[in-house]
């Protein structure tokens, strides 16, 4: 998109499908080194919304990697409950068979 509109316009850095690629992926990791920028107003128009899918996109990254680790604790979690009631029965056995020999 952002080649359709800039490709013309006077002062575009932006005159190719390869320059407008190059834009588009520094823009969307949100590195932007400023060597390709869009000048005119529909150019912006679209490295606003790129911007935005670039840090959504970073966002749902980050939030599945942390749901994916919340996920193994929980797992880990409840693994350990039931080791700890087993121990508390093994434990209320002992006691009630001491308090029956006391």
């Amino acid at each position: 998109m952002v080649w359709s509109v800039e490709r013309d316009v006077a002062g575009s850095t932006i005159k190719s499908i390869p320059d407008a690629f190059w834009w588009a992926i520094t823009t969307i990791t949100t590195v932007g080194y400023g060597d390709k920028i869009p000048v005119s107003p529909e150019g912006k128009a679209v490295a606003v919304v790129l911007m935005f899918m670039g840090v959504a996109l970073f966002g749902a990254i980050a939030a599945t990697l942390a749901t994916v680790f919340l996920r193994s604790d929980a797992k880990s979690n409840d693994a350990l409950l039931v080791h700890i009631a087993r121990l508390e029965a093994k434990i209320d056995q002992l006691v009630e068979g001491g308090a029956a020999d006391g």
